[in-house]
């Protein structure tokens, strides 16, 4: 009795020993600045649309749904079309469950693992074995049922299954970021798609009211030149400018359709049946605020470091893992029949 109570004692004492790597987020260098010049306090205000100085926040940080900042609701509503349909976010959610999943099952391990079994058994035997022996009386027949439950406990002695634990909570969480990475990732094509898509706008705009103008510089000049005012080679000249405006005209018109078709694949939708509204840069406001923060402040931000990070702390426990299954393993095993 007193051995028993004594390595009772012992696993116990041997419960709190986790073997392998304690992993630790990789601390930010000690610095007071981390640009050579102090930042100014705005940006330099232009004229014409979207041309207002924008104000630096220092220590601020930028909100999970920064498009709104744009104040485009035709923008904000591509969006949400994109998040509702996007195959790759929906492929990331479903990772995140597997993970989630893997995670219980990992849990698990530290409670003891109980089974049940039980089956029927029908026998039959001669009334003789009884102590009955009248011709008329039949075998007798018994319905008999047996159960068993087995329980068995393994001493986590060594911390393996603690470190199992923590490295399957790294797994999910690197699915977690992964899930941001795509959400992010996602939003912001679109959104730069949009702005794309509004700068090409504008620049077919100023391309055709190039043409237009250099057209009708061509007309006078034809015109000077059969009043004598011009030369042939004043018609060649600008002939070519305005064919060289042209030529420009169709890369931009081809560049405007494959940004098109890259929102709409982007929201779920083929571009032969999505709807999507015109972007054009008088639409889109700049914000005024632009939150400035600390580039370690930035890092923790940014779902793919963080991800990374989580994988290097997944393989920092599985390191334990390893090192605990060189150990002793004991196990805990009961049965009640």
């Amino acid at each position: 009795m007193y051995i028993l109570i004594l390595i009772s004692c012992l696993c116990l004492c041997l419960s709190g020993c986790t073997v392998g790597p304690d992993f630790q987020s990789p601390s930010a260098p000690q610095t007071q600045s981390y640009t050579e010049s102090e930042l100014p306090e705005k940006t330099v205000e232009t004229k014409g649309h979207g041309g207002d100085a924008q104000v630096f926040l220092r220590g601020k940080d930028i909100p999970a749904c920064w498009w709104y900042l744009f104040h485009s609701k035709p923008l904000n509503k591509l969006i949400e079309i994109a998040l509702k349909n996007s195959p790759n976010l929906q492929a990331a959610q479903a990772a995140l469950r597997q993970g989630e999943a893997s995670l219980r099952v990992a849990v698990s391990a530290i409670y003891p693992a109980l089974s049940f079994q039980a089956y029927p058994e029908r026998q039959r035997f001669s009334g003789a074995i009884f102590g009955v022996n009248s011709p008329t009386s039949g075998p007798i027949t018994f319905n008999l049922f047996y159960t068993s439950v087995n329980a068995s406990y393994v001493l986590d002695t060594f911390g393996g299954v603690r470190r199992a634990i923590e490295a399957a909570e790294a797994q999910f969480n690197y699915q977690l970021y992964e899930v941001e990475a795509t959400y992010l990732t996602l939003t912001s094509n679109i959104v730069t798609s949009a702005i794309t898509e509004a700068s090409l706008r504008a620049q077919i705009k100023a391309t055709e009211d190039l043409i237009v103008s250099q057209t009708q510089v061509l007309d006078i000049t034809k015109k000077k030149f059969d009043l004598g005012g011009a030369s042939r080679l004043d018609i060649l000249a600008q002939e070519t400018q305005l064919a060289q405006t042209e030529s420009n005209l169709p890369p931009l018109q081809n560049s405007l359709a494959k940004t098109r078709h890259a929102l709409s694949v982007l929201i779920g939708e083929l571009p032969s049946e999505s709807c999507l509204p015109t972007f054009n840069l008088d639409d889109l406001h700049l914000p005024t605020e632009l939150p400035v923060s600390l580039p370690s402040s930035l890092v923790c931000q940014r779902p793919d470091i963080r991800a990374a990070e989580a994988l290097l702390h997944a393989a920092s426990a599985q390191i334990g893992v390893a090192t605990a299954n060189l150990l002793p393993q004991i196990t805990l095993t009961g049965n009640i029949s």
